[in-house]
């Protein structure tokens, strides 16, 4: 059998990166879907670039909005460094739609056929390192909030628009992610913020909440923004300032700042 060639080379990026690593804060945020990377070895997986920076590649805006929420608070900062697309590390990395074949109508040539062997690749190089840094993250520090940052697409193609400008998601925290959306609220009235929109969490779909804030039973949230509202500097910077003044009342309330 020939032996599978390493799927990342010295030319790709590291798949996980640390931000304040050293933080001694007990609050962590995690960007799952901060990158757009794809490991040369895939040749893009056959995707233009219009495909690729959209939203279906990664989180518009996400990365730049945590990390400035992050140098704001002074708290560590995981983010994940490849599209979604290579493979989704908010998702069990054995479920199918963990390397999607078809993202919002959108045909991935590069995920067509993918083999066990190729998929363990992804797996070994890609989502465990990231994971592991979670792991050691969690089993060595006291934190008491952690947060994963977000955007959505205002309308999926073929789909009604999305009326929310904010979602903050949770299964069991509902109190966390009630504190926050009211402290947004309370700073910008004109914003439609919800809970558990524009999707929810469940054990086949989600990662971090429920392998880690839930398990290691921290106060948590997944915070979504539309990313109409993070595609430019000054935008990205207003979202930032709005979310970390919330997060801040919210630690303040907890007792944790």
């Amino acid at each position: 059998m020939k032996e599978l060639k390493p799927l990342l080379s010295i030319r790709d990026p590291e798949p996980v990166q640390l931000l304040n690593a050293d933080s001694t804060i007990p609050i962590v945020l995690v960007c799952e879907h901060a990158g757009f990377a794809i490991p040369e070895s895939l040749h893009r997986l056959g995707l233009s670039d219009t495909h690729l920076y959209d939203h279906i590649g990664g989180d518009i805006g996400a990365k730049d909005m945590a990390v400035q929420i992050a140098n704001a608070l002074g708290v560590t900062l995981v983010m994940q460094n490849y599209s979604r697309l290579v493979i989704d590390c908010n998702r069990p990395p054995t479920d199918e739609q963990a390397i999607l074949q078809v993202s919002d109508t959108i045909e991935i040539i590069g995920n067509q056929n993918v083999s066990e062997a190729q998929r363990n690749s992804r797996i070994a190089e890609i989502f465990t390192p990231y994971d592991m840094a979670l792991q050691h993250l969690f089993n060595n520090r006291s934190i008491a909030i952690s947060l994963s940052i977000h955007s959505f697409t205002k309308a999926m193609r073929n789909a009604p628009e999305r009326p929310w400008d904010m979602g903050f998601l949770s299964r069991y925290d509902t109190q966390t992610a009630q504190l926050l959306l009211d402290h947004c609220q309370a700073q910008a009235t004109d914003l439609c913020l919800v809970l558990n929109q524009p999707y929810q969490i469940h054990d086949d779909t989600d990662w971090f909440i429920t392998q880690y804030a839930e398990k290691y039973n921290t106060k948590h949230s997944l915070i979504e923004v539309c990313n109409i509202h993070v595609r430019t500097d000054k935008n990205i910077q207003t979202y930032a300032q709005l979310l970390t003044h919330s997060i801040s009342q919210l630690a303040t309330t907890m007792g944790v700042l």
